[in-house]
This record gives C-alpha cells, structure tokens and sequence, in this order.
C-alpha cells in the first residue's frame, strides 16, 4: 500500500513538472508571436505614415523629386542606391527595383518612361514590364500601392 502511494506521488510529481515545462514552452511561444506581430504592425503603421504624406503632397500639388523618391525607397528596403541602378536579378534587388520605378513612374507622373528608363539605366520596355508586373508582385508581399495616376500601361 505504501509503494502504491509512493508510485502515485511520484507519477504525480512527473506529471506537474511536464506540465510546468509545456506552460513555459507555451508562454515563450506566445512571447514570440506577439514580438512578430509587434514588429508587423510597427512595419505597416510606417507604411501608412508614408502613404498619408505621399497623399499630403499629391493633395498639396508638391513636386517630388525621381532621385529623392529613388533614395525613399532604397532606405525603405535597406538596398543600396547602386543596387537599385545596377544589373542585379536578386530577388531582393529586383523587388525594391521594380518598387522604386513604380513610385517614381506614380510621383513623377511628368517624366516620360523612357526618362525613367534612363534615370534607373533600362530601356523603356523594362519600365513598362515593372510597370505591369509590380502591384501584383505587391501584393504577394503585402505590400500597400497606391493607384499609378497616369494612364495604365497596356
């Protein structure tokens, strides 16, 4: 009888520690989530400053600058400037590429594509594909875009 007990408080004692290590395993994983989600919804407040200033300027009828607008999207992406000018097919590169001609094509919708294209050093028919090709690209990546404002490229 007194083994019985013994073996009761013992499978007992086992059971309370798996228990205890699954709580801390859980809370840590909860930790972890909400880091993430703190780190996401701290990406996509700066987004939306961004796009509220981006509309402050289109309301304001500021003028932006393409090199500015370029250098905006280069910080935003931690890409260098180079990169984005240089024959890079990275993944990375081309995403933060395609990004900074589609908000230069939208900020600066006086400059013709084949000015864009020689500000980025491409031919005209690379803006147009970046063009075409970027808010779905957007999309895949969660990426908020804002309408081109100029006449579609078909």
């Amino acid at each position: 009888m007194i083994s019985a007990s013994a073996t009761k408080i013992n499978a007992s004692i086992r059971e309370r520690r798996a228990l205890d290590a699954a709580a801390i395993e859980a809370a840590a994983n909860a930790s972890q989530i909400v880091a993430q989600l703190r780190k996401q919804l701290a990406a996509k407040d700066e987004k939306i400053a961004e796009l509220k200033e981006t509309l402050k300027d289109m309301e304001t009828g500021a003028r932006v600058s393409a090199r500015g607008t370029m250098a905006e999207v280069s910080k935003r992406r931690d890409m260098p400037m180079q990169a984005l000018l240089g024959p890079s097919r990275a993944q990375s590169v081309v995403i933060a590429r395609y990004e900074a001609i589609y908000e230069v094509a939208r900020r600066c919708s006086w400059m013709s594509l084949s000015e864009i294209g020689r500000l980025f050093d491409r031919d005209h028919t690379t803006i147009i594909h970046a063009l075409r090709v970027w808010p779905e690209k957007a999309q895949k990546y969660s990426i908020p875009v804002l309408p081109l404002g100029r006449e579609e490229v078909d």
